[in-house]
């Protein structure tokens, strides 16, 4: 379908809002991610401006944790946001899931 980057062009030229997956389909955005992300975890995630959310679900046998965090400054993470067209927040999901058949 095209680099990401194009479709997100498109999608803003028809004046709506995109959300894309990151990650090693582009890799130099990726890795500035991981390593924004690996300082704040380090940092206990003091003094940035990340929201984070966890929510836990049990049932059939197993429990699935899901953790997000919501990066606003993306500026301190990327100095070429440019070349993603209205790029304003991202997201980082990690899901886990223990007993049961772990699908």
């Amino acid at each position: 379908m095209g680099c990401q980057k194009k479709i997100a062009d498109v999608i803003v030229e028809q004046e709506a809002d995109y959300l894309l997956a990151v990650k090693d389909n582009q890799p130099i955005l990726h890795q500035a991610i991981r390593n924004y992300f690996e300082e704040a975890n380090h940092a206990s995630f003091e003094e940035y401006n990340i929201d984070y959310a966890e929510t836990i679900n049990k049932g059939h046998g197993r429990i699935e944790q899901r953790r997000c965090w919501v990066i606003y400054d993306i500026q301190e993470i990327i100095d070429y946001s440019q070349d993603w067209k209205k790029l304003k927040t991202i997201i980082i999901i990690e899901s886990e899931t223990t007993g049961g058949n772990n699908y």
